[in-house]
């Protein structure tokens, strides 16, 4: 490998090592209660993440009929609980 080569992976590698690093000292030190900023991270940032990437590419529906109709499958009323109430759903409580 060459030097320059070398150079850039430590470029990019360092600071990313740094902020974990820093992240971990602080962690360690403080403990801090991430519940909010996940709950932000996890209801704005990854919606925002993913509809970024999907809207940067070029999308034809007639190649992606069966995403489509899988989607619209997922999102329809009842199709995480049953006719009859709570079947199987990620929210069921029994």
């Amino acid at each position: 490998m060459t030097l320059a080569l070398l150079e850039r992976i430590a470029g990019i590698m360092v600071p990313v090592l740094a902020m974990v690093a820093v992240g971990w000292l602080y962690a360690r030190r403080h403990a801090p209660d991430m519940s909010a900023i996940n709950r932000i991270n996890m209801d704005l940032f990854a919606p925002a993440l993913i509809f970024s990437a999907l809207a940067s590419r070029d999308f034809s529906i007639a190649d992606n009929r069966w995403l489509l109709l899988a989607s619209a499958r997922a999102c329809w009323p009842g199709a995480w609980h049953g006719p009859r109430g709570c079947s199987r759903g990620p929210s069921c409580r029994r």
